[in-house]
């Protein structure tokens, strides 16, 4: 890996950093240079973790319509019942129990095998969204590169880490490849007939 010396203008103190490789931008290479940026040069680190969490907080709702439409799809006797289906009864599960359901319909349709990310891919966003949630930044670790969460739940004090790359991974790679499989889930799940979507 390439070293790239930064100068941090307001105490002219030499930071050193590994770069990113160069390759032709990824989803997401943006969104890691400007976290690791914004610590690195001085913004806090609590600043960088609101705007992160604003982020999660809003691709998990993003999903959770998504993942309500094929739900829906697959329960539902026509398009107007799934989405009644979608907009009256779902909200009122748990996001496992939501999560759940994609399973069972993902198996049922015999489509696990086409999708095979989708699950566990949504799992792990949902825990992430469910930490950054209801936590405070607790410091960031620039040797690892780890982000440190602290959270109280009835009384009780937990700290949970998450490494820089990880979220990289996972929000900028592995979430959009799935928001762009939930929207077509729910054309694979659907029935075909016509009467279906007229309805």
């Amino acid at each position: 890996m390439m070293r790239t010396a930064f100068a941090k203008p307001s105490t002219e103190r030499i930071m050193v950093i590994e770069s990113l490789e160069v390759r032709p931008l990824m989803n997401g290479a943006l969104w890691y240079v400007r976290f690791m940026t914004e610590i690195l040069w001085g913004r806090s680190v609590g600043q960088t973790f609101h705007r992160t969490r604003a982020e999660i907080l809003e691709l998990g709702v993003r999903l959770e319509l998504l993942i309500g439409g094929a739900i829906a799809a697959g329960y539902g006797q026509s398009a107007s019942t799934a989405q009644e289906l979608q907009h009256e009864m779902l909200g009122r599960l748990s996001i496992e129990q939501r999560i759940s359901l994609l399973k069972r319909i993902l198996d049922r349709k015999e489509l696990t095998d086409n999708y095979p990310f989708v699950v566990p891919v949504l799992s792990r966003l949902f825990e992430l969204r469910n930490a950054v949630a209801h936590s405070l930044s607790d410091g960031y670790d620039s040797r690892t590169r780890d982000i440190r969460l602290i959270s109280f739940r009835k009384g009780v004090e937990k700290t949970t880490t998450y490494n820089a790359l990880y979220l990289h991974w996972l929000i900028m790679e592995q979430c959009p490849a799935v928001e762009r499989e939930l929207a077509e889930l729910y054309f694979s799940i659907a029935p075909p007939d016509a009467s279906w979507h007229e309805n």
